[in-house]
């Protein structure tokens, strides 16, 4: 645990200068908690009771994952905002190392009196970059299953494990990581049944425990999916060209070697580099290799295979006759496969500890631990989050405000917006804003109540709507038009013009870009009857000819990355 403390220092010290990335961190889910945190529907049952202050009220609070049980929501809801997305991470950090540690000290180096490979191992596990927000970090929180899991089949610490496998759920995240991992629990039960004939009756009540606390966990939102039949979700029109056969081999290839996808980072190459080297002495010393070693890669393809040939085109009568699939993100089994690479790395490391070398045994260990420091290193080196905070720490260098991570400080931009809204003068509740080049998540954070923003569910009605709005826009690029109708979980009031200049994903627009637009393409009685009252926008409209459209104000401070103008809606 000193090496996790040692690791928060840059984060402890900080506060709210910490560096987050601003995809998928601050420009949504940390808006959403503190949204969700502050309103009177966090313990809301009514499936028709809505966040009305966010993307103009079109997200019933019962689709919000994680639920209001889950640790992260309650992190939110009684510590201050910055102060709570600490307590996640640190958290995170503790369910990866505790549960990778357990995991391959007690069935991979069970027989080793050196614990100081599974403490390195684990270390680097838990130090992979995540995105902590969404709750046991994705993926984190498998090993410790898995740990409980093979006690259950061992006969040992069931209590223990039986307790792992009710509260875990409430820790991690049902749509990002437990919905994953609770299919191959099954299976593996199934295979061990077939190969035994035994059922394994705690194993069985095991995962039935997993699978009521998952339940109980995020019950508003499977409830509502369940129960509530008048919404309709803008998933409904996701649309993925479906892949042929060829396509699908394509990529999972792809997949079994990239480093890095959607929330999930597993670093492992290398894990493929000492692979590898652990192959040759295979060749030419001829030692046993394990079957266990021979097993991960098979599983690692497994996964890989499974999380992609849902979307293989045969499979697209299935889709027909259960659109659900459609909107089910499958890509999400293959974050197992960090699990499976690092197992895979502590399992090379212990069989190479078994390896007689011609030198003396000593400094063999040595170098096997001087192995794990270097894969250490090579998870920190490239951590690019926390690489920035280190750097941040030590040289105290100016803000880069087109990175793709900032502080909380800067990106929300407190002071800024608090005197925008001295200026318009009203209760927030009473008018609505829209944004452009802006994130969304920046005014709502700051209390403004917004027409657009970032949520993986909300009602397709108001996805035409916001269409509408921007049709102009859209027309005059394909890219965008083809990303807003086929996916459009980012409601932004997009300009073409900005598309092309602004990775609206991970970057901002800053007061030193210096952009403009020469032309907007809104159909702005449709905006208007949202209803939208004020246009917050970090460039200048040029040649404003917008009978619809009146530029009051713009508002920059020094030490902030914004220079917003201000326009009203008539």
């Amino acid at each position: 645990m000193i090496g996790i403390l040692v690791y928060c220092i840059p984060f402890l010290i900080l506060g709210d200068s910490v560096l987050y990335n601003i995809g998928d961190i601050l420009d949504g889910p940390l808006a959403w908690n503190k949204t969700l945190a502050e309103s009177p529907f966090f313990l809301s049952s009514n499936n028709n009771d809505k966040v009305v202050s966010y993307l103009g009220g079109a997200v019933p609070r019962n689709v919000i994952t994680p639920g209001p049980l889950n640790i992260t929501s309650l992190s939110f809801y009684f510590f201050p905002t910055v102060f709570a997305i600490l307590v996640n991470h640190i958290i995170t950090l503790i369910i990866g190392f505790s549960g990778m540690y357990f995991l391959i000290s007690k069935y991979i180096f069970k027989n080793s009196r050196n614990y100081i490979f599974p403490l390195f191992i684990s270390l680097s596990f838990a130090f992979l970059p995540n995105k902590s927000i969404y709750g046991g970090a994705v993926f984190t929180i498998a090993p410790l299953i898995i740990y409980a899991m093979i006690n259950l089949y061992k006969g040992e610490l069931q209590n223990r494990s039986l307790i792992i496998l009710f509260f875990a759920p409430y820790f991690t995240n049902l749509v990002l990581s437990t919905i994953f991992i609770f299919p191959f629990l099954v299976i593996f039960w199934i295979l061990y049944f077939i190969k035994s004939g035994k059922i394994f009756n705690y194993v069985l009540f095991g995962i039935s425990l997993f699978m009521l606390s998952m339940i109980i966990a995020d019950y508003k939102f499977l409830f509502f999916h369940l129960f509530e039949n008048e919404f309709i979700s803008h998933r409904s029109s996701f649309l993925v060209d479906p892949l042929s056969l060829a396509e699908i081999f394509k990529q999972s290839v792809s997949g079994i070697f990239l480093e890095k996808w959607s929330h999930a980072a597993s670093l492992h190459h290398i894990i493929v580099f000492w692979c590898i080297i652990y192959i040759i002495f295979w060749l030419f010393k001829k030692i046993h290799i394990s079957n266990k070693i021979l097993l991960i890669p098979l599983l690692i393809i497994f996964t890989t295979f499974s999380s992609q040939i849902m979307y293989w085109n045969g499979f697209n009568f299935i889709k027909e006759l259960f659109p659900v699939l459609s909107e089910f993100g499958f890509y999400r089994f293959s974050y197992l496969n960090i699990t499976w690479w690092w197992l895979l790395f502590a399992l090379i490391i212990n069989e190479m500890n078994k390896i007689n070398f011609p030198i003396y045994p000593k400094y063999s260990q040595i170098l096997l631990v001087l192995i794990c420091i270097t894969s250490l290193g090579y998870v920190l080196k490239n951590s690019w989050g926390y690489r920035a905070n280190i750097s941040l720490l030590l040289n105290k260098q100016p803000a880069n405000f087109n990175s793709n991570t900032l502080s909380p400080y800067h990106f929300y931009s407190e002071d800024l917006f608090s005197e925008i809204s001295t200026y318009i003068g009203k209760d927030k509740s009473s008018y609505r804003v829209g944004n452009l080049g802006l994130h969304p998540a920046v005014p709502r954070y700051n209390g403004f109540y917004t027409v657009d923003g970032y949520n993986s569910i909300y009602s397709a009605d108001h996805k035409r709507k916001i269409k509408s709005v921007i049709s102009g826009e859209l027309e005059r690029n394909s890219l965008l038009n083809s990303k807003f109708t086929n996916w459009g979980s980012r409601c932004y009031l997009f300009s073409s013009e900005l598309y092309n200049k602004w990775n609206h994903k991970d970057k901002i627009i800053s007061k030193y870009d210096n952009f403009s637009i020469s032309q907007l393409r809104f159909n702005f009685r449709e905006l208007k009857s949202l209803p939208c009252h004020y246009l917050f926008s970090t460039v200048n409209i040029d040649n404003l000819e917008i009978p619809y459209l009146k530029f009051l104000k713009s508002f920059e401070m020094n030490d902030l990355p914004y220079k917003i103008f201000v326009y009203e809606l008539i």
